[in-house]
């Protein structure tokens, strides 16, 4: 267990105040984002030479703004060499996330239970939901009883219900927004994927909570990792190393993670309209609800298991998605500032964060639905989820912080998404010796685990690399590769973030690349899909390995 080491906030430096007549759009953010801030440039030319993990300039303006707005007291609390400004109005405490903990995706949950005792479509691993539940909406729009998705006083079958509810977009979603949000990814493609599998992934999935669901479904460990009768961690294969079934097994489950972002992130048709593939019935819509159906199946599958400890919660309960969603949006961001050696623009970055807000919401992870306009809550606010009368929704891309009725004060989704991933790193962050098993093998899947390990050390940290067990790199030929790896993607992404007519050809290009990566995962997954099978349609995210003891 890392200590965490508290101090008052008093020592954080005062930056330029702005009044809170600056914050007033929507979602609370400024509406004079155009404006430089002086934290937001280069920066001078030695610093561009040097990578720093633990320091990024965007923290310093986040701090500021959170304390010119906060209300309480704060307190600076140092976790694995990086300092947090944490403050109760902004940050989740233990308390406050424990619940979260308890509470899987309830909409999807009781739609396969439904499924189950109904004997209608099944929710077996290789039954595809989603296909059912578009089915049933066409037949019953054929028959005149869907022309009306907003009449809420008709009586639907909840698989029509369900379909015809993410038919039914937010008022906060801009198409053109999320259209903007995917070209951010698009243009720093080479930053996003290296901060994906070095911060994200392996920083993210290091978790121990998050372990024990991995071990549980073996899913991207080795096979012989597994809990023994008594709970222990058993290891049948020599420690340290991975068979080339699981390798093989590993890479694969990445490439899946790929294709996922791919059919949501490709480009379509040139004369489509924004975000064509997120909007409903397009491809990346479709790909959100069958993850979201495979995460509910894992969950259902291991709750009837006798595997399953519950003092880690449900198992992908709101807390793990919501953290899985900010690896996938804060860290990119950050990722894309630690490579860069600056951070995107605040619209840059709120256009990101609205991109997987909505990605989040397509996915189970609880959501408000309409646009709150008010600091005290009336009665219930619109969520997917039932249970929002007495748990509020986490919206972890959102600008609110919901608690007790209330929401906070300032509204930013800069600085919620960012203060939500901090109290969640604080709250889950302790690596066990399972999570070092877990980085090794995921760092050698493929070879040249040496390289990996000082990327790894480069974007995570010295102190988190040192709890995981990566190994110091002592080889001065392979440290020199990794720097002159990073200042070719650092130039690059420079050179995107300066130009605008050179960044609208890397999106094409990296959209291109996309587009082709899309259509060869297509092939060679509907092939694997197809040989554990057969002839029957499946969900094309079907559950391969299904959980050890697990039921449907």
């Amino acid at each position: 267990m890392t200590e965490l080491r508290y101090r008052r906030s008093s020592s954080i430096p005062q930056l330029k105040h702005s009044s809170t007549a600056d914050f007033c759009n929507d979602d609370g953010s400024n509406p004079r984002d155009d404006e430089v801030n002086p934290l937001l440039l280069h920066g001078n030319m030695t610093n561009f030479f040097r990578f720093n993990s633990l320091f990024y300039t965007s923290t310093q303006w986040r701090n500021d703004q959170m304390m010119m707005h906060n209300e309480k007291e704060s307190n600076i609390i140092e976790h694995f060499g990086s300092e947090v400004a944490f403050s109760s109005q902004f940050h989740y405490t233990t308390c406050e996330l424990d619940p979260y903990r308890f509470t899987g995706d309830v909409e999807m949950d009781e739609l396969l239970d439904y499924l189950s005792t109904s004997k209608q479509g099944g929710c077996g691993a290789f039954d595809d939901v989603i296909r059912f539940c578009e089915e049933q909406y066409v037949i019953q729009q054929a028959a005149g009883e869907c022309n009306h998705v907003q009449d809420t006083n008709i009586q639907h079958p909840p698989a029509v219900k369900f379909y015809q509810h993410y038919h039914q977009i937010p008022p906060w979603v801009d198409w053109s927004q999320i259209q903007r949000g995917i070209n951010i990814f698009l243009a720093y493609l080479p930053a996003s994927g290296c901060a994906l599998y070095y911060r994200s992934l392996v920083g993210g999935f290091s978790i121990p909570k998050i372990v024990e669901v991995l071990i549980a479904t073996r899913y991207l460990v080795p096979a012989s990792m597994r809990r023994g009768v008594n709970g222990e961690v058993i290891n049948n294969g020599v420690r340290n190393e991975s068979s080339s079934d699981d390798r093989k097994r590993t890479f694969e489950r990445l490439l899946d993670t790929g294709g996922f972002m791919a059919c949501c992130f490709a480009p379509t048709d040139p004369e489509a309209v924004p975000a064509a593939s997120l909007r409903p019935g397009g491809k990346g819509w479709k790909a959100a609800l069958h993850v979201r159906v495979l995460h509910a199946k894992v969950r259902r599958s291991l709750l009837k298991s006798n595997s399953w400890d519950m003092k880690n919660g449900v198992p992908i309960n709101q807390e793990d998605l919501a953290a899985t969603l900010l690896a996938f949006s804060v860290n990119v961001l950050l990722g894309i500032e630690f490579v860069a050696g600056r951070p995107l623009s605040e619209s840059d970055q709120r256009d990101y964060l609205a991109l997987w807000r909505y990605l989040g919401w397509l996915l189970g992870v609880d959501t408000p639905e309409e646009v709150v306009e008010r600091t005290r809550l009336e009665g219930r606010l619109k969520s997917s989820n039932p249970n929002m009368e007495t748990l509020y929704p986490l919206d972890p891309c959102g600008p609110y912080k919901f608690l007790d009725g209330q929401q906070s004060c300032y509204g930013d989704s800069i600085i919620h998404s960012h203060a939500t991933l901090e109290s969640m790193i604080l709250h889950l962050l302790h690596p066990t010796k399972e999570s070092c098993q877990l980085v090794h093998h995921l760092l050698s899947f493929n070879g040249k685990v040496r390289f990996r390990s000082e990327m790894c050390r480069q974007f995570l940290g010295q102190p988190l690399s040192d709890s995981l067990g990566i190994p110091n790199c002592t080889d001065a030929m392979i440290a020199l590769m990794v720097y002159f790896f990073l200042m070719t993607i650092r130039c690059y992404t420079n050179l995107a973030m300066t130009f605008p007519w050179l960044r609208q050809t890397m999106i094409r290009w990296h959209g291109a690349l996309q587009k082709r990566f899309l259509v060869i995962w297509e092939v060679n997954h509907n092939k694997r899909v197809g040989a554990a099978v057969g002839e029957k349609k499946s969900c094309p995210f079907s559950m391969l390995m299904p959980p050890a003891g697990g039921a449907f």
